[in-house]
């Protein structure tokens, strides 16, 4: 649990540079969105809970190890909640879940997906959605 905060930590650090979507220029590391709940398409609603489920595909050829991660944030890059998948070498597939309340001042929530290579203190590797909040 303790490393998951730090992670975390340098994760919301890193991201809060990024204004778009970023993929390794060598193309040795590659993560992707490919299935998420609620659909893109959904506008969220103040007050509510909402359980994000996102399945990523990812390619990890840099290092023998890493963790895919989900991250939610507001507009302003307040962190909602985070959950956290350990992956080997290689391509696989993860599926990850969190479940938050909307808060009453949010206008967007955003989805991160970074991969984040063992001993790396930040990720370039990321694919993120946003969702309208109402």
């Amino acid at each position: 649990m303790r490393s998951n905060r730090i992670g975390v930590s340098l994760l919301w650090s890193a991201l809060a540079l990024f204004s778009s979507v970023s993929h390794a220029a060598d193309g040795a590391d590659l993560v992707k969105i490919t299935k998420s709940s609620p659909s893109g398409s959904v506008t969220l609603k103040r007050g509510s809970k909402v359980k994000f489920n996102v399945t990523v595909e990812y390619t990890l050829g840099s290092a023998e190890k890493g963790a895919v991660n989900l991250l939610l944030q507001d507009q302003n890059n307040r962190p909602l909640g985070s959950e956290l998948s350990v992956v080997k070498k290689g391509k696989g597939s993860v599926t990850l879940e969190k479940e938050i309340s909307i808060p009453a001042d949010a206008k967007a929530i955003s989805v991160f997906t970074p991969l984040m290579v063992e001993g790396a203190k930040q990720s370039m590797t990321v694919d993120a959605k946003m969702y309208p909040v109402e």
